[in-house]
């Protein structure tokens, strides 16, 4: 690589994601990221493991929860770029490129890229074509937030709260300067929809977003969240859609 091209790093915070793992770690470095980091919360099958057997992907284990694992990935981040993706989001070939491209323009501190899902569906399909706009309600974790090191660690770092770690994020980068949406796409699981059905989970997405915007404290909805929502994926905070992830964020 050449001295003047930046480097990218990826942070994928994994908790019991042994089903595809490999995949993922396989599908950044086809998207030409350059330092993989596994940030794990206790993982009690396969994927640290798995996270292992590539040689050059970095292991972190911290405790759970994705604003915790994030920050602890980050941290041991060495690049000049850091993406943070989910386990089970799909990201383009040409990603890494787009990254550096928008690194170019010095006013740009961070962005992301739009979504789609693996499930087909109007409302599927209008939510990923609504996620080109730039707000609080279109703009979550799941669409890869990548962000410079440097103005990451000035401005507070990745919260650690147990919901909505990356609407904060968002507002801390666009007060540091621009933050972007790139024209690619990332391709997400809509396995969360799938468990509890697209109305039930957008409604309660939504409802927590709200509060959270209005003031409640992340902790009071985390508490509140998983005493509706349950399921291994929802516990775990990981699935494609917990509030905090394209849907309102929830870690």
């Amino acid at each position: 690589m050449r001295p003047d091209k930046p480097t990218i790093s990826a942070v994928i915070p994994t908790l019991d994601e042994e089903a595809n793992f490999a995949d993922s770690i396989m599908n950044l470095r086809a998207a030409g990221f350059d330092e993989i980091i596994v940030s794990d919360g206790g993982s009690a099958d396969a994927t640290r493991d798995i996270a292992a057997s590539f040689e050059g992907v970095c292991l972190v284990s911290t405790t759970r929860g994705r604003g915790q694992q994030l920050a602890a990935g980050v941290a041991a981040a060495t690049s000049r770029l850091v993406a943070m993706v989910h386990a089970d989001c799909r990201l383009p070939g040409d990603a890494g490129e787009a990254i550096r491209r928008m690194a170019a323009d010095g006013s740009v501190v961070g962005g992301c890229f739009r979504i789609a899902f693996d499930q087909p569906g109007v409302f599927m399909s209008l939510y990923g074509w609504f996620s080109r706009f730039d707000t609080p309600f279109t703009t979550f974790g799941d669409q890869v937030i990548f962000a410079r090191r440097d103005v990451l660690i000035e401005t507070g770092g990745v919260p650690e709260i147990p919901l909505f770690e990356d609407v904060v994020l968002r507002k801390r980068l666009r007060r540091a300067g621009r933050f972007v949406k790139l024209r690619q796409t990332v391709l997400a699981s809509a396995r969360r929809y799938r468990r509890h059905g697209i109305v039930a989970t957008q409604a309660l997405n939504g409802l927590l977003l709200a509060a959270f915007l209005a003031g409640w404290p992340a902790s009071s909805l985390y508490r509140f969240y998983y005493g509706v929502a349950t399921g291994p994926v929802d516990r775990h905070g990981h699935g494609s859609h917990s509030p905090g992830g394209s849907n309102p964020s929830v870690s």
